[in-house]
């Protein structure tokens, strides 16, 4: 097939379904910056007629949507590609009954089984039914555990790398009875080979590389270098094998509600110097949206113009930004400033502080080692530029407006849980009793007022479903930060001898001393669980 040319990759299965409107908008944007493909990300969220209970309830696009959405797309000059998963990552599955008897372990298809099979192939009926491309990612990626489950009792162990060449096997046999040529994120065969994923040096065997079919192309897929040789080192790496090689960076939208821009630069900047450095010109750029959609993939804009610009050669920044706003009429650094949010300072790199400090509990105060004295002031300061900005902006008033008040809210209540627990050890009630009535409804108001102004960006951009996730957490902390406030009145005014949760000594998380944390998923933050619910 011909080349992919610089495309990207949408994720439209964790909360996050773009609905139509804007994602016309968002492909009319890539059309002008030069990209050729667009892949949605559907693990469950696209429409099979005969599995009533795929993408139940996700907002799953309909085959009637995806057409329109495929002609959309053509008119502009560029290629919809499907992008789904025929293995693992399926965690939607796993919550039905219609699915259990094809579970293999965690979210992962029970390899071997004809009934996966006949799943697999009515999804790609549907796609054959809906998409022009004949490209189609297969995802297959992160499979760690496969045959540990159920192919375990049924078969006895395996050496998994053989399971997973089975499986591949028929499901590119079944893309090509569809008419597909299929690609395949590539991480599985390093990581069965080395028991880690992508690493320098890592070798698969030769017997792996004649068993990958060859009307097969392979993704690597790597957001997390800021070495150029690094990236440069795997891609000749997967040179070994008879495939096309296709380059995945990414632009770091999955971690909070706002973006990592400095970061994405940063590694954008490595690994397109790398695919220039090796000749790799397949390339796309994926943005995850894990944990429930939480960022606005229009964050990624300034990123994705850099990205373009810098397939040929590292692009001047003046120019590129004088660019960027004759084409989009937004100003370059001021969209690049919300990744503030989450970098206080140039050494930070992949934490996410504004979420985590966000959502952490105020009693618990899981995290409150590592916020700084100048945390509010900085987000106090951020949230005024953002306002400045929006003030400015062309078409992306609402974005601006959302992040400022994710600003104010972190700002109003990253540093509760410290103060509340200092007055409560110095038995300074007096103290406590201004947090309660001051500093807490503040931070209740500026939580509900970013509630508000999510929730209008939200239905801006998205289908309603998976707005759930944000209405359960934002209210569920507004709440919680209530009762907290009401706790301390009551101990303020001596109406309780005792507050058992400031009692506790704060231990370092990670046992990392006070280092800013990077965590990423919401019931980690906000319960001293595993997971939600123990």
């Amino acid at each position: 097939m011909s080349d992919l040319g610089i495309g990207i990759m949408l994720d439209c299965s964790r909360g996050a379904v773009m609905n139509l409107p804007s994602l016309k908008r968002y492909i009319e944007l890539l059309a002008k910056m030069g990209y050729k493909t667009l892949q949605l990300y559907t693990e469950d969220t696209y429409e099979i007629n005969e599995e009533p209970y795929f993408g139940y309830l996700r907002g799953k696009y309909t085959q009637a949507e995806l057409r329109e959405i495929d002609a959309f797309a053509l008119e502009k000059g560029m290629e919809l590609i499907p992008c789904i998963q025929t293995l693992g990552h399926l965690d939607a599955l796993v919550r039905w009954d219609r699915y259990q008897p094809i579970m293999d372990i965690d979210n992962i298809l029970l390899a071997d089984d004809e009934r996966t099979y006949e799943l697999i192939d009515r999804m790609f009926s549907a796609l054959e039914n809906t998409f022009t491309s004949r490209r189609v990612h297969i995802g297959m990626d992160e499979v760690h555990r496969v045959g540990l489950g159920k192919h375990l009792q049924l078969h006895g162990y395996e050496n998994r790398t053989a399971i997973l060449l089975r499986h591949l096997k028929r499901v590119t046999e079944i893309a090509d009875k569809h008419g597909f040529h299929p690609m395949m994120w590539s991480d599985m065969f390093f990581a069965l080979a080395t028991g880690g994923s992508y690493r320098l040096g890592a070798e698969v065997s030769e017997k792996v590389v004649e068993e990958v079919p060859k009307n097969l192309d392979l993704v690597y897929w790597d957001y997390y270098r800021f070495d150029k040789d690094f990236y440069a080192n795997v891609l000749r790496a997967h040179g070994k094998f008879h495939n096309t090689i296709v380059f995945a960076g990414g632009l770091w939208t999955w971690r909070g509600f706002a973006p990592h821009t400095y970061t994405s630069l940063k590694t954008t900047s490595a690994a397109m110097a790398a695919c220039r450095e090796v000749g790799c010109r397949n390339i796309f750029f994926t943005l995850w949206g894990d944990d429930g959609g939480e960022c606005s993939y229009f964050t990624a804009l300034p990123l994705l113009f850099y990205a373009a610009r810098a397939v040929d050669s590292e692009p001047d920044m003046e120019q590129l930004k004088a660019e960027f706003h004759a084409l989009t009429g937004e100003d370059f650094d001021a969209m690049m400033e919300m990744g503030r949010a989450n970098s206080l300072d140039d050494r930070n790199c992949f934490p996410n502080p504004s979420k985590v400090w966000l959502y952490q509990d105020p009693f618990l105060g899981i995290y409150d080692r590592t916020v700084p004295e100048s945390a509010p002031a900085h987000y106090t300061a951020l949230a005024e530029r953002l306002d400045a900005s929006g003030a400015q902006s062309n078409s992306l008033k609402k974005l601006f407006a959302t992040q400022a008040a994710f600003a104010r809210a972190v700002a109003a209540k990253c540093r509760l849980g410290v103060a509340a627990r200092a007055a409560y050890r110095a038995g300074d009630k007096a103290a406590l009793m201004i947090l309660a009535e001051n500093d807490f409804p503040a931070a209740i108001h500026a939580v509900e007022a970013f509630h508000t102004a999510y929730q209008a960006l939200w239905f801006s951009e998205n289908k309603p479903q998976g707005y759930e996730f944000h209405d359960i957490r934002l209210g569920g902390l507004a709440a919680r930060l209530k009762t907290c406030a009401e706790r301390l009145k009551a101990y303020a005014a001596g109406e309780t001898d005792a507050l058992p949760e400031l009692e506790e000594e704060i231990l370092p998380v990670h046992g990392d001393g006070d280092a800013i944390p990077e965590e990423q998923l919401w019931a980690k933050i906000a319960f001293p669980y595993g997971r939600a619910g123990h």
